[in-house]
């Protein structure tokens, strides 16, 4: 349902910045290009997911990709620093994994990061030379039973090899989700309640919305009982 409603809103973005452009006419006709920013944007929520914005497996965008969506990514990006200017780029979670904004090169350079998992699916990430994974997700969804289970699995394995940075654009829910769900895999935590108290503790911006509450606990109980000698679904 958070996917038609995002969808609606970026359309009616659209229409807004289409109607507006087509009112104004000559230079205001620059407007198209953001109208049709929000169109494809609301297109990915709609029908295409993650996968829509096209983003790359070292972590960044075509050329092609990059033109059309600049004025949605200058948005996005602006959004991300004026949400988190209060915070640090990154918090210690706790055992080599840290939580935050989607990180520029100067502060991949700057930190003792050596591995990043990705989950931001609209903006890209600096140059970095480390082991990189990404995980899109469409900002303000909740990530499925398989990405929490995929995002676990990566940051377990590249925590035993040193720092790792867990990311979206701010640092606050995609990311903190993955961080979760990695404590819960690995039985740092006892429950959902416990894993995001322990998230909360190192980085305090973290919101968990309910939706995604409920799909953490299905899988953590799926865990348990695949650790008992069900089988996990």
């Amino acid at each position: 349902p958070k996917q038609y409603t995002w969808s609606g809103i970026y359309f009616l973005l659209f229409l807004l910045s289409f109607c507006l452009a087509i009112y104004i006419g000559g230079i205001g006709l620059w407007l198209l290009w953001l109208a049709g920013s929000f169109g494809f944007v609301s297109a990915n929520y709609l029908v295409f997911g993650a996968t829509g914005f096209q983003k790359q497996a070292n972590g960044h965008f075509t050329l092609a990709v990059a033109i059309l969506y600049l004025p949605y990514f200058v948005i996005m990006w602006l959004n991300s620093r004026l949400w988190t200017l209060k915070n640090k780029p990154a918090d210690f979670i706790m055992d080599n994994v840290y939580l935050g904004r989607i990180a520029s090169q100067n502060t991949l350079q700057t930190q003792p990061i050596r591995s990043v998992v990705d989950l931001c699916a609209e903006l890209p990430i600096g140059q970095f030379n480390g082991h990189y994974s990404l995980i899109p997700v469409l900002d303000m969804t909740p990530l499925s039973i398989e990405q929490c289970q995929r995002a676990a699995e990566i940051i377990d394995q590249f925590q035993k090899q040193g720092s790792v940075l867990v990311c979206c654009a701010l640092g606050y829910s995609r990311s903190a989700t993955a961080v979760i769900a990695w404590l819960l895999l690995t039985k740092r935590a006892t429950n959902v309640d416990d894993a995001i108290t322990k998230v909360k503790t190192g980085r305090s911006s973290v919101v968990i919305s309910s939706k995604q509450q409920a799909i953490l606990i299905n899988w953590f109980n799926s865990i348990q009982k695949g650790s008992s000698g069900g089988k996990f679904e």
